[in-house]
């Protein structure tokens, strides 16, 4: 259940920042905006089928703009959470943090949620050996861009105490998960 409500935030936050389909094709910001509204009506099925337009459009429309194609694939992958179809949503995934990685570098801050995201899909099939290295990469990129103790991070720790308990490696595992509670505690 933690998957889908941090999921459900990232959607959520992408459908209500101001501008995000500003500068897009008309036909796609309209597509991009019914996704929106099926999200705040938590009609997901419909929000799934405008997200999969979306990303063929924004796909056929975005060469120039591909962080904005980033943000499209990342919806429909978040979608695909939703409902649970997660080999659907690790390849989109992938390349949502490919873009970004190439788009904007690989210590930006905004790779932290990408990272976390397919983590956490990899954690829940039970995947921990594929779900380590991108949780690490989130902890690494959130400590570089905002310090050791910063919120941010008591998301990625918890994932990676899960990781490390499962793949039996217990001490570093509840190490990992005291920085956690510290960071939580301390705001």
């Amino acid at each position: 259940m933690q998957i889908l409500s941090l999921i459900v935030v990232a959607v959520i936050a992408i459908a209500v920042i101001p501008g995000f389909a500003f500068g897009q094709s008309a036909p796609l910001e309209s597509k991009v905006q019914e996704m929106q509204n099926y999200m705040r009506m938590n009609e997901t099925g419909k929000a799934l089928n405008a997200a999969e337009r979306a990303v063929q459009m924004a796909r056929g429309e975005m060469g120039h703009d591909r962080a904005y194609l980033a943000n499209v694939i990342s919806s429909l992958a978040d979608l695909y959470v939703l409902h649970q179809f997660y080999a659907q949503a690790i390849p989109l995934y992938g390349e949502v943090i490919s873009i970004r990685e190439s788009e904007i570098g690989l210590d930006d801050p905004e790779l932290g949620p990408a990272y976390n995201n397919i983590a956490l899909v990899y954690k829940t099939l039970g995947h921990y050996e594929d779900a380590e290295p991108y949780v690490q990469r989130a902890i690494a990129v959130k400590e570089k861009n905002f310090g050791s103790d910063h919120e941010s991070l008591a998301p990625s720790l918890e994932i990676y105490a899960k990781v490390l308990r499962e793949t039996e490696r217990a001490e570093l595992a509840e190490e990992t998960a005291a920085r956690a509670k510290t960071i939580r505690e301390s705001q």
